[in-house]
Order: structure tokens, then C-alpha cells, then sequence
């Protein structure tokens, strides 16, 4: 994938900064890392950057990985997991109720099943998001071969009345 670096500056000052990935062959992106200096939060600096990233990806579709709050220990995470998804849906996005195994990020890497999936659309074709899997998948992996995703109802109703939940 194509590795793109935003970074939002404000007197000098790096007020956040987005990593996203470009997939050519699914016209996806993945957003990968963000982060808004604390001083900076709330003033609009997040939405900037996932506009400029939505504006030089040209994609069908956007996604993220954001941390399962119910499968990971909210302790050892330095935002509370639970408020990066409220974060994240005040920026827009919607989980895909998928069951969603990351691939290895490397060779001595393990596959991740503790994140979820989300996409900047409130609907999102299965078809878009097998697309993207697929593709993301051979990159980590190396090999090429079609990945789907199943639906999955797994922490469903207690992420739903959080209305983070997008349906296609």
C-alpha cells in the first residue's frame, strides 16, 4: 500500500498528525494511527485530517481498527477504549458487526482478534469490505487468496446501544 503522513500544524506547533494506507487494487484506505495534542482536542484538528486523508485517498471506502473494549484491558491502554469509540463515531465512523481478525502485521506476529472494524460510511457493502480484507491480508501475509468476512452478532447489543453499529 501507498503510506501517507498528515500532520496539522498550529504556530509551529504539531497540533495531531494521521498515518493512512492507500489500497489500490479495493480503492481503500486504511487510517492507521492518529493522534491530537491534548491542548488541541476539540477544536475541530481530527475532522481536518480525516477530510484531508478522505480528499487525497478518492476511495470507495474508508476504514479503521480501534481496540474491542470488551476483549482487552481498558488499564494498560492510554485512552479509555470504550471513549475512543464515542471518539470515533462523534468523527463519524460506524462498526461493521464482522467478526474481524487482523492478519500478522509481520512473520513474528500473531493474528489480533481483540479489534473491531470501522468504515467512514454508515453503510457498507460486504462485497467493499471482503474487497479491502482481501487485499490487506496479502500485503501482511504474502499470500494471495480471497479472505471474507462473516457477520457476526458478538458484542453486538452492548456496542449497539452505543449506536456505533453500521448494517449494509
Amino acid at each position: 500500500p501507498e503510506t501517507h503522513f498528515l500532520v496539522c500544524l498550529s504556530n509551529k506547533e504539531i497540533a495531531g498528525f494521521l498515518i493512512f494506507e492507500l489500497y489500490n487494487k479495493s480503492h481503500s484506505c486504511l487510517l492507521t494511527y492518529m493522534a491530537v495534542s491534548q491542548k488541541f482536542r476539540g477544536s475541530g484538528i481530527a475532522t481536518k485530517l480525516i477530510d484531508s486523508a478522505k480528499e487525497a485517498a478518492y476511495t470507495r471506502a474508508v476504514f479503521g481498527e480501534v481496540h474491542n473494549p470488551y476483549l482487552i484491558d481498558k488499564d494498560k491502554e492510554p485512552i479509555d477504549p470504550l471513549l475512543r469509540l464515542k471518539v470515533f463515531k462523534s468523527l463519524g465512523f460506524h462498526l461493521i458487526p464482522v467478526n474481524y481478525i487482523q492478519p500478522p502485521l509481520n512473520k513474528d506476529s500473531e493474528c489480533s482478534n481483540n479489534l473491531l472494524l470501522m468504515t467512514l460510511s454508515d453503510k457498507v457493502e460486504q462485497t467493499k469490505i471482503n474487497s479491502f480484507y482481501s487485499e490487506f491480508s496479502e500485503v501482511l501475509t504474502g499470500q494471495s487468496e480471497k479472505k471474507e468476512l462473516e457477520r457476526s452478532e458478538e458484542h453486538t447489543s452492548e456496542l449497539q446501544s452505543h449506536s456505533f453499529i453500521s448494517y449494509a
